[in-house]
């Protein structure tokens, strides 16, 4: 493993200067019961698709095998947009969570919306950015007195702060950790762009927040999860992106418009919002190329960053 870097720059991902968390409650209190309703009607529609359709099959909607759902997307990409299609196997899939069962929406039904992508020339939907403001929100509202509580806002927070793939976090284990004076180190062992395996350490630094902190965060965890060894959540790349689309929810924002890359864009756009040069962003996110790396600057605010500050 390379020396972890005490050069590394500050990233102060939890502080903007202006606390918007605290501006949004007003705004949150009247619009997350009207969102939280149209998702329950969409998801109610896509829902009752499927199980028209099923019915019109001879097949059984719940639980479904992952072959009906593969059919049922390849015969719904015929007519409908990747959109559509994308919306209903996320419907499908969370009415069988709902139900206690397993999921039918495998890698198989994700490859039949890919490659209806591919057929048609369209673009993998980016998924927004999550804000600290929304962050912020999302840990008030989390039960963290339970391990659940407690390892979703590890997740989040941790994700957020490292800025890490959903396979990445995934793979983390216990002895990939370690506290340090000046906050925390993650090791990791491998990456999508790591083929050899060599690693690479991220520091972690404390956030001015405690609520927020990715040190208190994972230290919360431990105490709930215990000190054995093994996989440091113990969940899937998979359910990474449900806790991330989960706890959207929470504060009234869209799930079908977030998921577990909304983190690694939300660490990537807030730092490069405060100007931190992007070979500092690189280090912590572990891109090799700028032009990779701005893929992920996604502003919701037109004004997020000005390119003449003080110059005019």
């Amino acid at each position: 493993m390379p020396p972890i870097d005490d050069e590394l720059q500050q990233l102060s991902l939890f502080d903007l200067g202006v606390d918007m968390a605290a501006l949004r409650v007003p705004r949150a209190k009247l619009s997350v019961q009207a969102r939280a309703a149209n998702t329950r009607r969409a998801l109610e529609s896509d829902w009752r698709h499927f199980s028209n359709w099923c019915a019109r099959a001879g097949r059984r909607s719940l639980p479904a095998s992952a072959e009906t759902v593969e059919l049922y997307l390849t015969d719904l990409g015929s007519e409908h947009k990747v959109s559509t299609m994308q919306r209903r196997a996320w419907a499908i899939s969370q009415q069988h969570k709902a139900a206690g069962v397993a999921t039918p929406v495998a890698a198989g039904a994700r490859e039949v919306i890919a490659a209806t992508a591919r057929s048609r020339g369209v673009q993998r939907t980016e998924k927004a950015a999550l804000t600290p403001a929304d962050l912020r929100e999302i840990v008030s509202r989390l039960d963290v007195t339970t391990a659940k509580g407690a390892r979703d806002r590890a997740i989040l927070v941790l994700g957020f702060a490292t800025g890490l793939r959903r396979s990445e976090l995934a793979a983390l284990q216990l002895a990939d950790v370690e506290f340090v004076s000046k906050g925390l180190v993650v090791a990791l062992r491998r990456s999508k762009v790591d083929q050899r395996a060599d690693g690479r350490q991220i520091g972690v630094f404390r956030g001015l927040r405690p609520e927020t902190c990715p040190v208190r965060a994972v230290r919360a965890w431990l105490r709930k999860r215990g000190n054995r060894a093994g996989s440091l959540f113990g969940v899937s790349a998979e359910t990474i992106n449900d806790v991330v689309q989960s706890a959207v929810e929470l504060i009234g924002l869209d799930p079908r418009e977030y998921g577990a890359h909304s983190l690694r864009a939300g660490m990537i756009t807030t730092a490069n919002a405060q100007g931190v040069p992007d070979t500092a962003i690189m280090k912590r996110s572990g891109h090799k190329s700028v032009q990779t790396l701005s893929r992920y600057v996604r502003h919701k605010d037109l004004f997020a960053f000005d390119p003449l500050a003080r110059a005019l």
